[in-house]
């Protein structure tokens, strides 16, 4: 009178929720992933913003004023410049090196590197630009 065929079995319900189990994990992870390289690119997006504002500030300056005299080397540790940005709900410390130097007497290239920390793993952004009487 009843008949066997109707429902899952217990095998069929485990198998079914390990599939889902796998993919639902596999989102999370492509999530993550996602999450990681956008904080990736926003600090870059800073490091770019900070350099810009040292090097506007750089070029504003007179001609007479951009110092061509002091070379903060990177390679020796040299730091002429640091600040801390608030990236979401944290901070990173960007550091700027500034090297100038003179390309004939009436220009000066201005260099600027910021360089910042992420995961262990060393970053850095470089603007050129020329100054001219």
């Amino acid at each position: 009178m009843f008949s066997d065929d109707k429902g899952f079995t217990l095998a069929e319900v485990m198998v079914a929720i390990m599939i889902l189990m796998v993919g639902l994990l596999a989102l999370l992870q492509a999530t993550n992933f996602a999450m990681s390289h956008n904080l990736n690119n926003q600090l870059r997006t800073e490091a770019i913003a900070y350099g810009d504002e040292i090097m506007a500030r750089e070029l504003a300056k007179p001609f007479a004023l951009i110092s061509t005299a002091y070379h903060c080397q990177p390679q020796n540790g040299c730091i002429q410049e640091s600040a801390q940005r608030q990236i979401g709900y944290g901070f990173v410390t960007y550091n700027v090196n500034r090297v100038n130097s003179s390309v004939t007497t009436n220009t000066t290239s201005v260099q600027v590197t910021v360089s910042w920390t992420y995961k262990g793993v060393n970053y850095s952004h470089s603007l050129s630009s020329l100054a001219s009487m």
